[in-house]
């Protein structure tokens, strides 16, 4: 994870406008989580967040049961299993964050 010193030298304007830095988490069904199980310490997002601290805003992208990968067959034949076709990946890209995790 880089820290915020290197991510300020890259985009310098972005980060000095915010007070923290955006961390989207994409990916399918490991990224989601299941949330509730006592068996489970939640989706690595929400450890993500508490590990990176304060200075972080984590946000969970996960979308199970979805490729983050955007394969010309699956284009080809229109298949509404990829993310990249998901009302998540729009929202993802709004969120406008610093830092992408992919799962």
């Amino acid at each position: 994870v880089p820290d915020a010193k290197r991510a300020s030298s890259r985009h310098p304007r972005r980060l000095e406008t915010r007070s923290v830095v955006r961390v989207a988490c994409v990916g399918a069904s490991i990224t989601e989580g299941i949330r509730g199980l006592s068996i489970s310490r939640g989706p690595y997002p929400d450890q993500l967040a508490s590990f990176l601290g304060s200075g972080y805003e984590v946000r969970n992208f996960g979308k199970g049961d979805r490729s983050v990968l955007k394969p010309f067959h699956i284009i080809a034949m229109h298949d509404t299993s990829s993310y990249w076709s998901d009302p998540m990946f729009q929202e993802a890209k709004e969120y406008s964050p610093d830092i992408v995790v992919f799962q």
